[in-house]
């Protein structure tokens, strides 16, 4: 049986007051319009509370709204286009309302928005699970037939994913049991927030090409960005293996190659934004 934990009662806060007889979609996304009556100075620090409660009445998580609405492509950053493109699936209608909040979210004006911007609890999540599976498993069937089997594995004794059965799809139960088995060290109510961006919403069922979810179409991305950090490290090393062997001070270049990485942070926010917008425009390791 899926482990139970005990629940965690939400942080108290102060939130706008709702109107009475609207649905929470109604009344958050009157709170989002609100901002575009406040300066900046008093819209900005609301801008990414009120977008949360949005997207979670809107699309029931963060997460989903951010990997089925926006992110699509899983390069972990959405443009103005695709931000004011998924709004509007969203029915936040107006072009200058949308860019006012994606501006206001916006905040070291690099062009573009991370999940981490809006929500830090949901990247954290969304980050350690891809991070995981392409550790764990070698391919998106891969990930499908080793957790079919593992979800099974506990009551026949065998959890030989070649044994069993192909399967096309995964149920809620069968992906919670499965990733659990397989090692999976995180909280149960983290793995549910990502069945809930992975899952069909037409049949709560997973599958590699969701049809109405994400479904696993992130997994080959997200290996090939494995393997190029992979072979980035290999090359890193060698690198400073020749520079020692040149004669040169291992200490002094690494303090010149972390005055470097400062550098680009400052500029940019963060080196992946960095190195995507100044050191290659194609988003390879080459």
């Amino acid at each position: 049986m899926i482990r139970q934990r005990q629940r965690v009662a939400p942080g108290l806060g102060v939130k706008p007051t709702k109107s009475l007889g609207k649905s929470n979609v109604e009344n958050s996304l009157a709170d989002l319009r609100e901002l575009e009556q406040l300066e900046e100075s008093k819209a900005q620090p609301l801008a990414p509370d009120r977008l949360r409660e949005f997207l979670k009445d809107s699309c029931g998580s963060v997460l989903r709204a951010w990997a089925h609405v926006f992110d699509s492509n899983n390069d972990q950053r959405i443009s103005r286009e695709e931000f004011k493109s998924g709004m509007k699936k969203l029915n936040f209608n107006g072009e200058v309302a949308a860019m006012k909040l994606f501006n206001l979210l916006d905040k070291d004006s690099s062009g573009e928005i991370t999940l981490e911007e809006i929500d830090m609890a949901s990247d954290r999540k969304w980050r350690s699970f891809r991070q995981y599976c392409v550790k764990r498993f070698q391919s998106a069937d891969d990930l499908m037939q080793q957790l079919a089997a593992l979800a099974t594995a506990v009551e026949d004794g065998d959890a030989d994913s070649k044994k069993k059965p192909r399967v096309e799809s995964l149920s809620k139960v069968e992906f919670m049991l499965g990733m659990i088995n397989s090692g999976w060290g995180g909280e149960d109510k983290e793995l549910e927030e990502v069945w809930s961006a992975l899952r069909d919403a037409s049949d709560d069922m997973m599958r590699i090409s969701g049809r109405d979810g994400l479904g696993l179409a992130w997994f080959g991305i997200e290996m090939r960005r494995f393997n190029r950090k992979k072979a980035a490290k290999i090359k890193s090393k060698q690198w400073f293996a020749l520079r020692s062997r040149q004669g040169l001070n291992p200490a002094m270049i690494n303090k010149c190659f972390e005055e470097f990485k400062a550098s680009l942070r400052k500029k940019h926010g963060n080196l992946i934004r960095a190195w995507r917008q100044e050191l290659s425009t194609n988003d390879t390791m080459s």
